[in-house]
């Protein structure tokens, strides 16, 4: 994935989440961070940063679902900002933010991925499980992500889950 297409993708999530990004900054050397949200509380400026790094030998499509999969960790990083949480860190009220933003937004944004890229990424939830496991997400993390899919009767997740049992 390229930085336009991070970029782009980074646009739409802004624009359908109102955090109101003051500045975007796509990197392809950032090796040990894989992105971040900077707030500046008292000038209302929100900033982010993802890395659009490639390691040597990484399949594409694992690193492409993993880059989109950063972008929702950021965002639900900055909508918390936004909301006022300014110190969350990855507490209970972040893991149900981004389990959320990944029911809601995780097969929306891959589509518009494929689209921009003229990509054919995989919109799968066990494609995505896997993508998440590769770049070490916690147990927690898949388990908060399971319960909010079963408590508002997300069939296509949970169906999807139950083929990878």
């Amino acid at each position: 994935m390229n930085k336009e297409q991070v970029r782009t993708l980074i646009q739409w999530m802004d624009a359908r989440h109102n955090t109101e990004l003051n500045s975007i900054r796509v990197g392809s050397n950032q090796v040990s961070r894989r992105g971040s949200v900077t707030y500046y509380h008292y000038a209302g400026d929100m900033n982010m940063s993802v890395s659009a790094y490639e390691g040597a030998g990484s399949f594409r499509g694992i690193v492409n679902s993993g880059i989109i999969i950063t972008i929702l960790h950021e965002f639900a990083h900055a909508i918390l900002m936004k909301e006022g949480y300014i110190h969350h860190g990855h507490g209970r009220r972040w893991v149900n933010k981004f389990s959320q933003l990944i029911l809601d937004d995780y097969k929306e944004l891959v589509r518009v991925y494929n689209i921009i890229a003229c990509d054919n990424l995989s919109e799968c939830f066990g494609y995505m499980l896997f993508s998440m496991e590769e770049r070490n997400y916690d147990y927690d993390q898949g388990t908060a992500l399971m319960q909010l899919a079963i408590e508002q009767g997300r069939v296509d997740y949970i169906e999807e889950a139950q083929r990878l049992i």
